[in-house]
């Protein structure tokens, strides 16, 4: 599986992790949250695009990207709010699109086999992701995960 990028060997700070360590259950309660991963959702269709027949750890690799540059720095965001977690979806998008194509992130992927799109236009995408609910309309993934936060998670 290794061989055919089938796995993703790495923890949420990283490093590398033997099989072995990886987890024996895929319960939510198990799962913790990596905010780099979580970061990467967001950036979908604004800072790439999921690539047909590509690796299956995309995300993972561009969280792997970022969270190695520390930037965006996460630290200067407040995650639990939707508007500064606007900014940091905008700040990680705008990383991701000024790579070259044949820029390396992790394990020989290039910024293009991960999808990176040629530029910078996030109206729709935010639009979609950070939209507020309505009567008619569930809210975006973004608002959605942040009223997730606000209500269920410990500080």
């Amino acid at each position: 599986m290794a061989a055919e990028r089938r796995v993703w060997l790495r923890n949420a700070q990283g490093q590398m992790i033997a099989p072995e360590a990886l987890p024996q259950t895929f319960r939510l309660v198990d799962l913790r949250d990596d905010p780099y991963r979580s970061l990467v959702f967001f950036t979908r269709d604004i800072g790439y695009v999921r690539p047909q027949g590509g690796t299956p750890h995309v995300e993972m690799a561009w969280a792997y990207w970022l969270r190695k540059r520390r930037d965006p720095d996460l630290s200067a965001y407040r995650l639990d709010d939707v508007a500064s977690y606007r900014d940091a979806v905008i700040a990680a998008a705008r990383k991701m699109v000024a790579l070259r194509d044949n820029d390396i992130l992790v394990d020989r992927m290039t910024a293009l086999s991960l999808g990176k799109l040629p530029s910078f236009d996030a109206k729709d995408g935010l639009r979609k992701v950070a939209r507020e609910g309505s009567a008619t309309q569930p809210p975006g993934a973004l608002v959605d995960a942040v009223l997730y936060k606000q209500r269920f998670v410990e500080p």
